[in-house]
């Protein structure tokens, strides 16, 4: 499994995520029989899958038992640089060559609208008040959530959640950041698959734009962070309005979820 995580251990200013409830993750379709057993014994008892019809029918998640399994998108229609179906990824590579060859910052500027339109979004809005309730109702065990690597719609989830629990910003992206080292072999992979038909000089060319567009940068996520602030005036009035995390919920996630 790539980019497997636990939220437990993080600090807040209102103490430190409980251990064992919370799991941030990549897709599990190439999960081991050894890691579904894992994820059993971890006790998790619901999988939430932010992920595409298209990208959950072509690689579906495979059991794990004791959990339940919902489906929650979070983007309406496939995009490119987030959502990872067949379909798109070859998309991605002649937006790849149409746009970010010809302007090496595109990456950059194209993935932080993304992030920002996600967050003004009303689909997702809809997904990640579901996922809210969705973690607040299991009460029996574990919540796993995950897209396809693990950083975009999983890595927004993982933000909200943080920021309800009162962690602090720089925290919150130092542990966004981390995915590129768990995806160090995935974005390889992908710079591959996406240069092998360019020529050495455009390859070479596009390595850095590639990285960009399927990385993690702190300039993503504070362009989310923005997007929060223009709509809402500050991210706890974004959480309020937009994700029904009023004071009482809040301090109720709180307790639960802190030690």
């Amino acid at each position: 499994m790539s980019n497997t995580r636990d939220l437990g251990g993080f600090p807040t200013a209102n103490g430190i995520v409980k251990p064992h409830l919370l799991y941030r993750s990549g897709q599990l379709f190439f999960a081991t029989e050894a890691d579904l057993r894992k994820l059993s014994e971890e006790g998790i008892t619901q999988i939430v899958d932010f992920r595409s019809e298209e990208e959950r029918s072509e690689k579906p998640d495979p059991p794990v038992e004791g959990a339940k399994y919902i489906h929650d998108p979070a983007l309406a229609t496939v995009a490119e640089g987030i959502t990872r179906d067949r379909k798109t990824e070859r998309k991605s590579f002649e937006f790849i060559t149409a746009n970010l060859l010809k302007t090496p910052d595109f990456a950059q500027r194209y993935m932080q609208k993304m992030y920002a339109d996600l967050i003004g979004s009303e689909f997702a809005m809809a997904a990640y008040r579901r996922f809210l309730s969705l973690v607040w109702e299991n009460d029996t065990g574990a919540t796993l959530y995950h897209c396809t690597a693990g950083k975009d719609r999983a890595g927004l989830g993982t933000m909200f959640l943080l920021e309800i629990f009162g962690a602090k910003r720089e925290d919150i992206l130092e542990d966004y950041l981390k995915t590129n080292v768990y995806l160090q072999g995935e974005i390889d992979r992908l710079l591959i698959m996406m240069t092998e038909r360019l020529p050495k000089e455009e390859a070479k060319a596009a390595e850095k734009p590639i990285r960009d567009f399927f990385g993690a940068r702190e300039a993503f996520l504070l362009s989310a962070y923005r997007a929060m602030e223009e709509r809402c005036g500050s991210v706890k009035g974004y959480l309020k309005e937009m994700l029904g995390m009023d004071e009482a919920r809040t301090e109720a996630f709180r307790e639960r979820f802190l030690q």
